[in-house]
């Protein structure tokens, strides 16, 4: 899984998740790498994780011992870069106890790396309500993140729990958006 951008998102992915699951740091992939796993595939520049809020300062300390910086850090979100381009840029949102424990509880176990390595893949329900959250904090991202929840709708519709996608779609003043693209 390497993109003309020379990211090597498996061998990152080699990296962090033994790191994750050695200091258990509650964690479920999420953006456009984890799309990859539910079947949509679109080009990255990095990869996206989502962490309770309560490890932020551990993950923090995983990404500068294996020689990444801060490039930006809050409460909600973090990003990091790395000074060799094939280990990317790697973002966190910190989650709050109670999305932690409906997201990265209920994230999916996917095999990557020949079968070697187990990664919790957040589902696609909460992929959706995530980008739906971006695109509210940050409209500038709709024309990238609104063809990604017409993908997860249109493959994975059935499977996904659209109550609480409606009440997330309620919080976000996006009902209209979500009902035309549920069809």
């Amino acid at each position: 899984m390497i993109y003309n951008n020379g990211v090597d998102f498996i061998q990152i992915l080699k990296i962090l998740i033994p790191e994750f699951e050695q200091q258990k740091i509650p964690y479920a992939l999420i953006g456009a790498v984890a799309l990859g796993f539910i079947g949509i595939v679109r080009d990255t520049q990095d990869v996206d994780f989502a962490v309770a809020r309560d490890f932020a300062s551990a993950a923090r300390s995983i990404m500068e011992s294996l020689g990444y910086s801060v490039r930006q850090h809050s409460d909600g979100f973090a990003q990091f870069g790395h000074s060799l381009r094939v280990f990317g840029d790697v973002d966190f949102v910190y989650l709050s106890e109670g999305t932690t424990h409906e997201m990265i509880d209920n994230a999916m176990e996917c095999q990557i790396a020949d079968a070697t390595l187990v990664i919790k893949v957040a589902r696609p329900e909460d992929i959706f309500i995530l980008k739906m959250v971006a695109i509210r904090n940050n409209p500038k991202r709709t024309d990238r993140d609104l063809p990604d929840l017409r993908s997860i709708a249109k493959l994975h519709r059935p499977k996904m729990n659209w109550n609480r996608i409606g009440e997330y779609a309620k919080l976000l003043d996006m009902e209209e958006i979500i009902d035309e693209i549920r069809g």
